[in-house]
């Protein structure tokens, strides 16, 4: 190899390498999350969606378990309101399942959730809308909220839109969580 050719292609080297550095970045506020640790996240551009620039998930083949892109925040503007989080997601053969997710935690725990996962995206799709519906309890002090990945494939997604909604709108969670008893029930077999 010349030197003008081993240069050439250092440079080639470089100059993809800051590129994908430059398209991998999450903006400010964002963050990864998930046990799914050989998948790839981040930011890029494309011609081919809604925006010029795009988050995605990208997990290679034989991944097991998740991986998210997500924002916390404090639920305290939110608590006592139906919230719908809604964005727009495309899948790259995904062979679990991928959506966009929300959660409401009090004291640790969480108190409102859904992932989608009972109409989860799978496979390959075009753009298309998703959302998700809770009501955020009174007391709600952090709210989470991304989209997601479990198993291999690539999704990706955008234009992300928090709102409140009034009660005209259904709640997407498919099981709410279950009010604690107050007192012990059947101490002993009934």
């Amino acid at each position: 190899m010349t030197l003008k050719s081993l240069l050439a292609a250092i440079g080639v080297a470089l100059l993809a390498t800051s590129l994908g550095a430059a398209n991998s970045a999450l903006p400010a506020g964002w963050m990864r999350a998930g046990d799914a640790a050989a998948c790839r996240h981040g930011v890029r551009d494309t011609s081919a969606a809604p925006t010029p620039r795009v988050f995605f998930i990208d997990c290679p083949a034989r991944t097991t378990g998740f991986a998210t892109v997500m924002q916390q925040v404090s639920a305290e503007r939110y608590a006592g309101q139906r919230l719908r989080l809604r964005a727009q997601l495309k899948t790259t053969e995904v062979r679990g399942w991928a959506g966009v997710w929300m959660r409401a935690d009090h004291g640790g725990r969480s108190v409102a959730f859904d992932n989608m996962q009972g109409r989860a995206l799978h496979g390959s799709t075009g753009w298309q809308a998703a959302e998700v519906v809770l009501d955020i309890p009174p007391g709600a002090e952090t709210l989470s909220f991304g989209f997601l990945t479990d198993g291999a494939g690539q999704a990706d997604a955008t234009q992300f839109r928090l709102d409140t909604v009034g009660s005209e709108v259904p709640v997407t969670a498919t099981a709410a969580a279950k009010a604690m008893r107050a007192e012990p029930q059947h101490l002993s077999p009934p």
